[in-house]
């Protein structure tokens, strides 16, 4: 049931510091004024054990003066539920000394694939605690539809219409960290990375297929050894490269250091087993000018400039959604008000 709730999710791992918690007042209230929870099942947030009550409480309260988003629909979900290596004692017994380097950034990825498996939707919006939504979204726009047919993978319930997730994807990037990045993912996969390529998954958020999600995460579990889980796998192989680089880099840069990440991970695998065109299409649903990444373009940020309602022509670039990139410390009052116009667009 599309309309319904029966094929999309939301995920979002959140790790509620202050600060954190002050851009996801923004998501939510931006989700409370474009966001039409009766077409999605659920949306879940995961953060770390000692944090699910700071999360619930928080959640309870604007969820109470949010008029759009049933509280129903909203669960709080444990990191060790989906990924038990993250219990405090796991970690130490996993990477002893170096459990330090399985940072945040690191943990927010895994978390990202591993609970996918917890979804009871074909497909999941993976967003982050600083996305903020700036038109009108239904799950229904973030699916291509179709006939369906005896190749479809994922279809209605009638068997009428045939589902595939639309994600942002860009060139495939000349960035050396990206390309290493890419690169890196491949080799802990075992494989390579498909000769040809023009198109690669990129930033959150994104559209995850838990039929892509399932095979991968059995793969990877082929890969681990000694009793490891394939969780335990990606954060060794973690470890052993930080160690392997972290030799006179700058602290600024550490961060990028990585064997793999979760969208590069996915998108290999996807590719060389052929099932990434079965669930997805490539679409254009964030304007790259709607994203802030650096300080000099905090001045002349306008996100709303892109966001109509009206929808886009296919193939032309919209922006359903955009990112603060969090290192910049914009204050969450700040980023609110550069989307007052979204909201008089509403």
């Amino acid at each position: 049931d599309v309309e319904g709730g029966g094929a999309m999710s939301i995920l979002t791992p959140v790790f509620p510091d202050n600060a954190t918690l002050a851009l996801l007042e923004n998501q939510l209230k931006s989700a409370d004024a474009f966001l039409d929870m009766a077409t999605f099942k659920e949306w879940i947030f995961v953060t770390p054990t000692e944090q699910v009550n700071t999360l619930v409480h928080f959640l309870e309260q604007h969820l109470e003066r949010l008029r759009c988003l049933p509280s129903h629909k909203f669960r709080v979900l444990s990191d060790d539920v989906c990924v038990p290596e993250f219990h405090p004692w796991r970690l130490k017994k996993l990477a002893g000394d170096q459990a330090s380097y399985i940072d945040g950034w690191m943990k927010q990825q895994l978390l990202k694939l591993a609970c996918g498996l917890s979804v009871q939707t074909p497909y999941h919006l993976v967003t982050d605690s600083d996305t903020v939504f700036l038109r009108s979204i239904r799950a229904m726009d973030l699916m291509h539809q179709a006939v369906c047919t005896a190749e479809s993978r994922v279809c209605d319930l009638k068997k009428k219409v045939e589902l595939r997730a639309r994600n942002d994807m860009q060139p495939q990037s000349e960035d050396p960290a990206f390309l290493t990045w890419q690169a890196a993912s491949a080799e802990t996969l075992h494989m390579e990375v498909p000769g040809g390529t023009k198109w690669h998954l990129f930033i959150t958020p994104q559209v995850l297929s838990a039929a892509v999600v399932a095979p991968l995460a059995a793969h990877l579990q082929t890969l681990a050894k000694g009793g490891d889980s394939w969780r335990a796998y990606l954060l060794r192989i973690q470890v052993e490269r930080q160690m392997e680089m972290r030799q006179d880099i700058p602290d600024e840069q550490k961060q990028g250091i990585a064997a793999w990440t979760e969208y590069d991970l996915y998108w290999v695998y996807a590719a060389v087993t052929r099932c990434f065109n079965k669930y997805h299409v490539r679409a254009s649903l964030a304007h790259p000018t709607a994203n802030l990444w650096e300080q000099e373009d905090v001045d002349r940020w306008k996100p709303c400039d892109h966001a109509e309602e009206e929808a886009p022509r296919e193939g032309q670039p919209t922006a359903l959604w955009a990112t603060v990139q969090s290192r910049l410390g914009m204050d969450a009052s700040d980023i609110w008000k550069r989307l007052e116009p979204c909201m008089q667009k509403h």
